[in-house]
């Protein structure tokens, strides 16, 4: 049987990297892509002295930096004719392209840090002969300076199980109600919205039965927009997006126009598209790629005015909400935990066990849950075994799983405060620069 195993290098570390956007999109989900006699498993790097390397033919190492921890690893790879692949999902990797990096752009980096980084990605990229991106952009910048490597563009893909955690709304009920929205996710996204903000306002103004949400943990200027149709909404889990992205009108995915945004992955398109929601972004290639009707793709907001305008008429929404789910289907897979019209009470009754980071738990061996991540798993993905859950029975596992999602999250908090002391100590100008903008905000 073949093997292979993902290893996340996520800043995050070994407990928190799937709350990590990229390293679901890259770790997580390709384990779920099932291939004929092809095991997969996924870890992070602080576990890799856990694992028994020996049973793998391949190991993908995502997002790694410069170490010596990192050279020694591929020597003893290479001793035991392991393949060793890197890859990147983002133009992190190119020095002159370091400064448009958007945590950089947010203020949430230095500009030294982020030249050094830059420098550590490259350095361990062209350590590798085996590369993959997601991004046809991200492989010709790939070629451009380790031109010896032999590269491979593996788009980014989305699992049908994520589809199936909300129900799927009628276009004629999301038109009723006509709620653009923003998906930032981190702060680091600020900086995306900024050319886009006068055109939003634009749009409101003009258009009273119009509302605009932004959901994650963004900075943005509030009163620029009429209160009655603004809403700034708090972060949501990535399991909770379906439901916010599912009920919209249209979804927009801003983005500075540089060459890190050029190489950027179309995931805002399909993830609002599988549930028939159009989009509106920036031109980049990876979204050129998924020709749509459902798909704006302008860097003048005039065109913006234009296409909303025809989206309220409900003839023309329908057919572009067709149009949506269509395309979707390209970039959807159906893995086997996804026992469609059930799975959300799979999904739910593994989280109450094992709280929001189960997916990763079932693909990690070196977690002590891992097996029985699995034997719940098997035991409850059949329809018999969800049927009979009632409405109390949810609300019981609906709060079991809150406080372990609750508990996770208190995590994270604290490992950005931790990090927030490590740049105190190691920076403390920087620490007291961005101090002082927080506080301006």
């Amino acid at each position: 049987m073949q093997k292979s195993l993902y290893i996340s290098h996520s800043k995050r570390g070994s407990t928190l990297y799937y709350l990590d956007a990229s390293a679901r999109y890259r770790c997580i989900f390709p384990c779920d892509q099932k291939e004929d006699g092809h095991l997969k498993h996924c870890i992070h790097i602080d576990q890799i002295t856990l694992i028994d390397l020996t049973q793998y033919q391949t190991i993908i190492f995502h997002r790694p930096s410069m170490s010596w921890k990192l050279k020694a690893l591929l020597i003893k790879l290479k001793r035991l004719n392991i393949k060793a692949v890197v890859d990147f999902d983002d133009l992190l990797f190119v020095p002159q392209y370091a400064l448009q990096n958007p945590t950089y752009l947010s203020g949430n980096m230095s500009a030294s840090y982020a030249k050094s980084a830059t420098k550590n990605y490259l350095k361990a990229l062209k350590l590798f002969d085996f590369v993959q991106t997601s991004t046809e952009p991200l492989t010709a910048q790939v070629k451009a300076i380790h031109p010896n490597c032999s590269i491979e563009t593996r788009y980014n893909k989305l699992p049908q199980s994520w589809v199936e955690l909300t129900p799927q709304l009628p276009a004629e009920e999301r038109f009723k109600n006509k709620v653009i929205r923003y998906f930032p996710g981190t702060s680091h996204h600020t900086t995306n919205l900024k050319p886009a903000i006068e055109t939003l306002k634009l749009i409101l103004n003009t258009n009273k039965d119009i509302k605009l949400e932004i959901i994650g943990d963004i900075h943005i200027p509030e009163e620029t927009f009429p209160k009655s149709q603004f809403k700034k909404l708090p972060y949501v889990t990535y399991e909770e997006l379906p439901k916010s992205i599912a009920n919209s009108w249209i979804t927009i995915s801003p983005l500075e126009v540089n060459e890190f945004s050029q190489c950027k992955s179309a995931l805002k398109f399909w993830e609002s598209a599988c549930f028939g929601v159009p989009v509106i972004s920036n031109k980049i290639p990876d979204m050129q790629r998924l020709e749509c009707s459902a798909l704006l793709l302008s860097d003048n907001h005039e065109d913006w005015l234009t296409y909303i305008n025809q989206l309220k008429n409900l003839d023309n929404y329908i057919k572009v909400s067709e149009s949506a789910y269509k395309k979707s289907k390209d970039c959807i897979y159906v893995n086997d935990s996804c026992n469609k019209h059930n799975y959300s009470k799979i999904h739910l009754l593994m989280s109450a066990k094992f709280g929001p980071t189960w997916p990763a738990i079932r693909y990690n061996p070196t977690h002590n849950q891992h097996n029985s991540c699995l034997e719940l798993l098997q035991k409850i993905n059949i329809v018999e075994n969800t049927n009979d859950i009632t409405q109390k029975t949810i609300e019981q596992l609906t709060e079991e799983a809150t406080i372990l999602s609750d508990e996770l999250f208190s995590l994270d908090y604290k490992n950005k405060k931790y990090k927030k002391l490590l740049k105190l100590k190691n920076n403390p100008k920087l620490f007291f620069t961005d101090m002082i903008k927080n506080m301006k905000r």
